[in-house]
């Protein structure tokens, strides 16, 4: 059996055959793969978020029919669910000719409800993990990072109207108090971890076991 010696400035000494329990804690993306999905959080009532629903689909030129009473035709829908202290929007496909949820529409219903909110999801196609935060309907991040080409940035929003902007997974490290210098990032706990303030009670990338508050068709 061979025996491996690592030389340094610190003297010789053997390779061990186990990896350190330093890496054991860290894992990137670790557990099952998030499925494409965007959700929109929010801190706010369901009657004033209907209202911010209803002005953001009119002011994009789209049409919503109601379908809350009726569950068949949730599988394709914009709903309304709730998760702890939250209310939730998501849509149930991604395949949809129409979509109401994106960066502009998220930052409409946020600043209209003038609420803390947070818009974030995942691109499968590009392995894009993204996150946006408004404080009483003011923007204050946007992290976006892609295992593929695509848009990789962490951009703070300043009150007094300035932009800084760095790399997402230095950023990232830093607010999960990981070493600046770790390879390793759990991306799906970085979201979670700012999702901590709205009091979601379980991250849900898909929403089928949640409560269904309200449900709309959404057309061009």
């Amino acid at each position: 059996m061979s025996q491996w010696f690592l030389i340094d400035r610190d003297g010789r000494r053997p390779v061990r055959s186990t990896h350190p329990d330093f890496f054991s804690s860290f894992d990137y993306d670790g557990g099952p793969t998030w499925p494409q999905f965007v959700q929109l959080a929010v801190d706010a009532s369901l009657n004033h978020v209907l209202k911010a629903v209803e002005t953001t689909a009119m002011v994009n030129g789209l049409d919503l029919e109601d379908v809350s009473t009726r569950p068949d035709a949730w599988d394709s829908a914009l709903v309304i669910v709730r998760n702890g202290a939250s209310l939730i929007l998501a849509e149930t496909d991604p395949d949809a000719d129409y979509h109401f949820l994106h960066d502009e529409s998220a930052s409409q219903v946020a600043g209209l409800l003038a609420c803390n909110a947070a818009f974030y999801g995942h691109e499968t196609s590009s392995g894009t993990v993204f996150v946006s935060t408004w404080e009483t309907g003011a923007i204050d991040l946007t992290w976006c990072d892609s295992l593929e080409p695509g848009p990789s940035f962490a951009r703070v929003f300043h009150r007094n109207g300035t932009c800084t902007e760095e790399d997402p997974r230095g950023f990232a490290l830093r607010a999960l108090d990981m070493p600046a210098t770790s390879p390793l990032l759990d991306r799906y706990a970085f979201v979670e971890f700012l999702l901590k303030p709205f009091g979601i009670e379980e991250m849900h990338p898909v929403i089928d076991e949640l409560p269904v508050l309200a449900a709309f068709k959404v057309r061009g």
